[in-house]
């Protein structure tokens, strides 16, 4: 007598004849259907443009949960902590992505204030969501007791990604009209997200620089060569330099260091002297003379 070692699951005992299977493609036509109704939304999840519907609250006494609802296609890399656009607005996954075999489902939050992060030379405009409702913090504590958020602390979620780990306690951040000092981080409790803990402060967030002024490119030397005659022209550009001419009335016979050698020719005209970094550029007119 043969005896089974492993059971067959019900879509392997009864292959695509099993009812789920028409379930499945019911729903995923009719989820189909629905992008194209009053819920359907073009947008971007992580940069990445979608369709999919975005659902109001059905349920008033969830609303403290998430702002809306999303079905996305299977296919769709979301994922809690992503940034989506829609409706000209930014929103952040806040929940686990949900999968429905026809579709998946996920919460959002809108996000209604940017944390301006600077770090390493880079100002990173980071989209961050307030709870918005009284709140209960449990960072850093057992999950069965619930504490009361003091006045004056606010709970921010922002995505969990290379630049908001570099935020530490201690720094400072402008939210609306108020200044927030950072006094606790957490991207354990909510997979994805980073949740800062954050308290009224007097303390101004650090200056950041402005972005370095693009610097035109300066060539010094004379306005006019006789014609047969040679001049040297320099800039004190603190990036190597290309030097080109724009003319048949003289030609650049060497350069070398951020100078040139230009050679006038032998009729009367004009050139122009170009000196090139990367994507800035400075120019000169030089007039070829003669001695009377």
């Amino acid at each position: 007598m043969d005896t089974r070692q492993t059971w067959m699951t019900d879509y392997e005992y009864f292959g695509e004849d099993y009812s789920n299977n028409v379930l499945i493609a019911n729903a995923k036509a009719s989820y189909e259907v629905r992008k194209t109704g009053i819920d359907g939304k073009s947008g971007k999840i992580d940069g990445q443009t979608e369709t999919f519907i975005a659902q109001n609250h059905t349920n008033p006494l969830n609303q403290t949960k998430y702002d809306k609802k999303l079905l996305v296609d299977i296919s769709s890399n979301i994922r809690a902590g992503s940034i989506v656009e829609f409706d000209n607005k930014k929103w952040l996954v806040t929940s686990k992505i949900y999968d429905r075999q026809a579709y998946k489902v996920a919460s959002v939050n809108e996000c209604d204030h940017i944390l301006n992060v600077y770090k390493n030379g880079v100002l990173s405009q980071v989209p961050a969501c307030i709870e918005n409702s009284v709140q209960l913090y449990r960072m850093g504590v057992d999950e069965t007791r619930l504490v009361r958020v003091p006045e004056g602390v606010t709970v921010l979620r922002v995505q969990d990604n290379a630049t908001t780990a570099l935020i530490q306690r201690g720094e400072v951040f402008a939210i609306g009209r108020e200044n927030y000092e950072v006094i606790d981080t957490n991207s354990v409790i909510e997979p994805g997200l980073l949740v800062l803990k954050m308290e009224f402060t007097t303390r101004s967030p650090e200056v950041i620089p402005d972005p370095k002024p693009v610097q035109d490119i300066v060539i010094e030397g004379a306005e006019s060569i006789l014609m047969g005659k040679s001049a040297v022209y320099t800039t004190d550009y603190e990036e190597p330099v290309v030097f080109t001419i724009t003319g048949t009335f003289a030609t650049i016979t060497a350069q070398a260091n951020n100078s040139c050698t230009v050679k006038a020719g032998d009729n009367f005209g004009e050139v122009t002297l170009t000196a090139t970094a990367g994507e800035v550029s400075g120019t000169k007119k030089i007039k070829v003379t003669a001695l009377f």
